[in-house]
């Protein structure tokens, strides 16, 4: 892969991690989640009511978290290619 591509498919990578995270947590924050002062059988109710829509939020941050390992070992490769006399 050239140098162009591979900038901007880490460039890609980078920004879809961040959208997809970001989408992810504003996500679980509208759903105006149970806070830590309220009992065990509330927050059980709300994590038992929303079983789909947190399984696609969680779905979301995994593939987050995998743009991202995309994002970091393309960056490493860019940075290897831009300085290739320090190991």
């Amino acid at each position: 892969m050239n140098e162009d591509a591979l900038s901007r498919w880490t460039g890609i990578a980078g920004a879809a991690a961040v959208v997809l995270a970001l989408t992810a947590f504003a996500g679980f924050g509208a759903m105006s989640p149970p806070t830590e002062s309220d009992s065990g059988q509330t927050i059980a109710k709300f994590f038992a009511g929303h079983r789909t829509t947190l399984a696609v939020l969680v779905y979301l941050v995994a593939l987050s978290l995998g743009f991202n390992l995309a994002f970091f070992v393309g960056l490493r490769d860019v940075f290897r290619r831009r300085a290739p006399d320090i190991e």
